[in-house]
């Protein structure tokens, strides 16, 4: 078996990585928002800080699919409506 023959299944993998950051971005965003019910100051900034910390995972989960271990084409970061 040959390494490239792993190829699917790593990108499978990685697009369902980017697919939970997506996720847990876009709840976060809702929960801060007060969709589901009221949020209070020290909630909104540990919302904040998780918003900001899976943006962050997926911008570096982006520039690490561009180095060749994803498919750049298809993977586009969390959090950009993408």
């Amino acid at each position: 078996m040959t390494p490239s023959s792993h190829e699917p299944e790593r990108d499978a993998s990685l697009h369902r990585v980017a697919d939970r950051l997506t996720v847990v971005c876009g709840f976060a965003e809702l929960l801060r928002d007060g969709a589901y019910g009221p949020v209070n100051d020290e909630q909104k900034r540990v919302l904040e800080t998780l918003i900001s910390e899976a943006k962050e995972a997926g911008a570096l989960f982006h520039l690490l699919s561009q180095q060749g271990l994803g498919r750049p084409e298809k993977t586009k970061p969390p959090g950009t409506g993408a």
